[in-house]
């Protein structure tokens, strides 16, 4: 048996070893307190610099407050004071001004109208930079821009991206929406946790989609812009990528026929529905919809040959522009005959002959001038190309003479001629469309009666 001095000893050592064990728990508790401690003030640290990152303020002030207040309701002067490298490049004409005064009339009134102007009548920048200024001021809240193809209105939804993202005079006079934008670099997770003043701005950069800040006192707060195509999905505009109902309350069309289409009779009617049934519908029973439809006529009887027909759309109001309003009273004498004569003659198999003849018939034309101008009307005088042509009327009769009668009565008059016996091809979706689908001497089964 042991004695109690083995058992006091033993006692001493347990306790000794308890000691021990307790003084590592309270070193390992220690430590681990400790690196709680550090990854609490990393995670502090990171909220922070995310915060600052996230963080834009301060908001920059107007640069030109005149200016802006001069164009809100003067698109014209937007247009041409906003954009200097492309609405802005060259005076607009009188046809211009009219179509411009309808596009504002339906922004800021309401209304539909169609605009049937020629080719390199710049209708697609015009629409694009409309659609910024129903935007940056507010006029509408929710603007679609439709065009031909997915590629198409594409193409003017990038456009109207890259002028609010680079546009250093947008970015000076609208800094609630500029600003935003350009402090976003782009990125659309950047933009979607932008701040200004602690509190989230709201900005929307997608793909397909922008939603401009949300700021106290800026009227064009939430403005909202979106793309699709005449084939796309067009119902159901109303919801936004964060969820919120915005149906659209101007739409903007811009070519909405391709040349396949305007040559099919199905396609012609399949996207006139889409317009009556699809575009016009999309604002709800609570409102009508404000909508421009910017074309060119390219077939006899296609989309907007028919909608400029007031017997089958008596909704709609506009205008056709042509590019020659009347052409030169020496247009036989002078232009189709030796004008014509000399920027066609070239060998065709010897490299720069081509660009010889034309540079001879533009002196020509320049030794004549007086002669050849006289009682032509052309829609803009700045629709000509500067380093090949002296004026807008030459290169009016260079298309003419060039391409055809057939072409420019399409392209550039809005008048397409009807060719009599032209076999206009048929598409496989036409002619299925007249099959019964039975065979020779096959009675449908529905059938009642023989004649």
């Amino acid at each position: 048996m042991a004695s109690m001095d083995d058992l006091n000893r033993k006692e001493a050592e347990l306790r000794a070893s308890l000691d021990k064990i307790n003084a590592f728990k309270r070193k390992i508790g220690g430590d681990q307190s400790a690196a709680q401690s550090h990854r609490d003030r990393m995670v502090l640290r990171s909220r922070e610099n995310y915060a600052a990152s996230a963080e834009i303020g301060p908001l920059p002030s107007v640069l030109d407050p005149e200016r802006r207040e001069r164009c809100r309701l003067n698109l014209m002067a937007f247009l041409s004071e906003y954009f200097p490298e492309t609405t802005g490049l060259s005076p607009f004409s009188v046809d211009h001004e009219r179509v411009i005064a309808r596009m504002q009339s339906s922004a800021l009134e309401g209304g539909r109208y169609f605009n049937l102007v020629y080719r390199g009548f710049a209708k697609t920048t015009i629409t694009v930079n409309t659609s910024l200024w129903a935007l940056l001021y507010g006029h509408r809240k929710s603007v679609l821009m439709v065009g031909a193809t997915d590629p198409s209105a594409a193409e003017m939804f990038e456009a109207a991206q890259a002028e609010l993202f680079e546009n250093d005079l947008l970015l000076g006079d609208f800094p609630e929406a500029c600003f935003c934008v350009r402090a976003s670099d782009g990125k659309s997770l950047k933009a979607r946790y932008q701040t200004l003043g602690g509190k989230r701005t709201g900005l929307v950069w997608s793909g397909d989609e922008i939603v401009l800040p949300s700021l106290a006192g800026y009227a064009g707060s939430g403005g909202l812009l979106r793309f699709r195509s005449m084939g796309g999905h067009l119902r159901g505009q109303g919801k936004r990528v964060d969820g919120r109902q915005q149906r659209p309350d101007w739409v903007l069309v811009d070519d909405a026929q391709t040349d396949q289409s305007a040559r099919q009779p199905e396609h012609v009617t399949n996207r006139l529905k889409t317009l009556r049934k699809s575009i016009l519908r999309l604002g709800g029973h609570r409102s009508t919809m404000s909508c421009i439809v910017n074309g060119t006529v390219i077939e006899p009887d296609d989309f907007m040959d028919q909608l400029r027909n007031p017997e089958l759309n008596p909704g709609w109001e506009g205008e056709t522009v042509p590019m020659v309003r009347r052409w030169a009273d020496a247009h036989e004498t002078f232009w189709l005959s030796d004008y014509a004569r000399v920027r066609q003659a070239f060998d065709a198999a010897v490299p720069g002959d081509r660009k010889r003849a034309h540079m001879e018939a533009t002196a020509l034309y320049v030794s004549r001038r007086a002669e050849a101008d006289a009682g032509c009307e052309v829609s803009w005088s700045s629709c000509f190309d500067p380093e090949h042509e002296e004026s807008a009327i030459q290169h009016a009769y260079n298309i003419l003479i060039d391409d055809g009668e057939e072409a420019f009565a399409s392209e550039c008059q809005q008048k397409p001629l009807r060719l009599v016996g032209s076999g206009t091809q048929l598409a496989t979706s036409d002619i299925n469309l007249k099959l019964s689908g039975l065979g020779w001497r096959e009675v449908p089964p529905n059938a009642i009666r023989l004649t």
